[in-house]
C-alpha cells in the first residue's frame, strides 16, 4: 500500500469520508480489526483528522445524518476515543514530558525490528509497511507495539518514538498513551500480549515464516512508571478568538481554520508555523496537506500566508508588523506546543497578547476526561446532537 489512500488534502478527506459512510461503516464494527488488501474495512481518515483538515465533528455529523447511531455506534466511539486520549493527556501533560524527554535507545535488537528485520515474516511486514507508506491498521500497530515490549524486551518509549517519527497521524496523545496501554501502565497491571491466534483470526493471509515467534507466554516485565503525571485543571481558553485586529498564526493541528469559528475573523496578517518531520514520507504529507491549508486560508481570509520554520524568523514577523496580538488555535499537549512555548513566552515579555482558542468540541469534551473512556463516552454520548452541528 502506498500513502494514496490517506488524503492529504480537504478535499480528498471529504470524497474519502463520503465513500467510507455510504457503505464501509455499515460493516465497521465487524470487520475492523481484519486486515484486508488497501485496508478496506476501516475509513483511512485518522491523518485527516489528527491535522483537522476534517473535524471530529464533521465526521460524526456526516456518519449520524445517514445512520442511525445503534447501527455505527462502533465507529463513533473510535472517533471519540482520539478526543478522550487527548483530553486525558491534557489533564496529565507530565505524561508527555517524561516521555518527550527520554534518550532515544537504539541497539542491534531494536535496529532489525526497525528495518523489518525481526524473523517474524508478519512483524517485520508491519515495520515495513509502517516506513514505506507512513500508515499501520491499528491492530497490527498493538500487535508490533505488543512483539517490541513484550517479545523482545525493549523499551516501549523507543517504540513509541518510531511510531511517532512515522506515522502520518501521528498525534502526542493517541500514540504515547496507546503504547503505554500495551506496556500495561495506562490500565495499571493490564498488558496487551500479541498471540499467534490472533493474527491467524485477524490476518489469515499474514506471512508465515517465524510465527512460532508469537506462540507462548514470555516473561512480562512491566514497566515502572516513573512520571510526576502533574494532574491539573483544563485551561479555560475560549472557543472564538474575539473581533480586534491581530495577526494569524496557523500550525498543522488544525488545517481548516476557515471553517468554524475563525471563518469571520480578519486578520491583518497570517502565518504558517512549520515544524520538522523526521521521515520523508511523513514530510512530504504534511507539506501536501499544509499547502492546501495554506491556499485555503489565503482565498478565504484574502491575505498571504508566510511559511514560517525559525524561531527569529517568527519573531521578525510580529516585529515587523508591529503587531500587538496574535491569534491562534490552541495545541494540544505535544510537539506543536512545545515549539510554540519560546514564542508564547517572548510574547508575554513584550506585552503582546496572544489569544488561543479552542473548537467547541474540544472546550466541551476534553474536560470530561477525568477516569476511564466508558465514562467519558457516557457523558459524551448524550451531547452529540449539540456538539455536532
Amino acid at each position: 500500500m502506498t500513502n494514496d489512500l490517506i488524503p492529504a488534502t480537504r478535499a480528498d478527506a471529504l470524497i474519502a469520508l463520503h465513500d467510507f459512510i455510504e457503505g464501509p461503516v455499515l460493516h465497521y464494527a465487524r470487520l475492523r480489526n481484519h486486515i484486508a488488501e488497501r485496508h478496506t474495512h476501516v475509513s483511512r481518515l485518522s491523518a485527516a483528522i489528527a491535522h483537522r483538515l476534517v473535524t471530529e465533528a464533521e465526521v460524526l455529523c456526516a456518519v449520524l445524518r445517514l445512520h442511525k447511531s445503534t447501527t455505527v455506534e462502533k465507529f463513533v466511539q473510535e472517533v471519540v476515543w482520539r478526543s478522550y486520549w487527548k483530553g486525558w493527556l491534557e489533564l496529565h501533560p507530565g505524561v508527555w514530558r517524561d516521555f518527550a524527554d527520554a534518550a532515544s535507545v537504539g541497539g542491534s535488537i531494536a535496529e532489525r525490528l526497525q528495518e523489518g528485520q525481526s524473523g517474524c515474516a508478519a512483524m517485520d511486514a508491519c515495520a515495513s509497511e509502517l516506513v514505506s507508506t507512513g500508515y499501520l491498521h491499528n491492530h497490527a500497530r498493538m500487535w508490533w507495539a505488543s512483539f517490541w515490549i513484550h517479545r523482545a524486551g525493549l523499551p516501549w518509549k523507543a517504540g513509541a518514538r518510531f511510531f511517532f517519527d512515522h506515522l502520518l497521524d501521528a498525534d502526542a496523545a493517541s500514540n504515547t498513551l496507546s503504547w503505554r496501554w500495551v506496556a500495561g501502565l495506562q490500565t495499571p497491571g493490564k498488558t496487551y500480549l500479541v498471540r499467534r491466534s490472533n493474527l491467524d483470526s485477524y490476518w489469515p493471509d499474514a506471512p508465515s515464516e517465524g510465527l512460532e515467534h508469537l506462540e507462548g507466554e514470555p516473561p512480562l516485565n512491566i514497566p515502572q512508571d516513573s512520571a510526576d503525571w502533574s494532574l491539573r485543571g483544563m485551561e479555560n481558553l475560549p472557543e472564538a478568538p474575539g473581533d480586534s485586529a491581530a495577526g494569524f498564526l496557523l500550525h498543522e493541528e488544525d488545517l481548516s481554520l476557515e471553517c468554524g469559528p475563525l471563518s469571520q475573523f480578519q486578520p491583518v496578517v497570517a502565518c504558517f508555523w512549520k515544524t520538522p518531520a523526521r521521515s520523508s514520507i511523513r514530510a512530504a504529507w504534511l507539506n501536501r496537506a499544509a499547502g492546501d491549508a495554506r491556499t485555503r486560508a489565503e482565498n478565504h481570509f484574502q491575505k498571504n500566508v508566510t511559511e514560517i520554520q525559525a524561531m527569529d524568523s517568527l519573531k521578525d514577523w510580529v516585529k515587523t508588523h508591529d503587531l500587538q496580538r496574535i491569534v491562534m488555535a490552541a495545541p494540544s499537549v505535544g510537539p506543536v506546543r512545545d515549539s510554540l512555548e519560546p514564542f508564547l513566552q517572548w510574547c508575554g515579555e513584550c506585552g503582546i497578547v496572544v489569544t488561543r482558542f479552542r473548537r467547541r468540541w474540544d472546550a466541551r469534551v476534553f474536560p470530561l476526561a477525568k477516569a476511564g473512556f466508558f465514562p467519558f463516552w457516557n457523558s459524551v454520548r448524550p451531547q452529540l446532537p449539540e456538539l455536532i452541528l
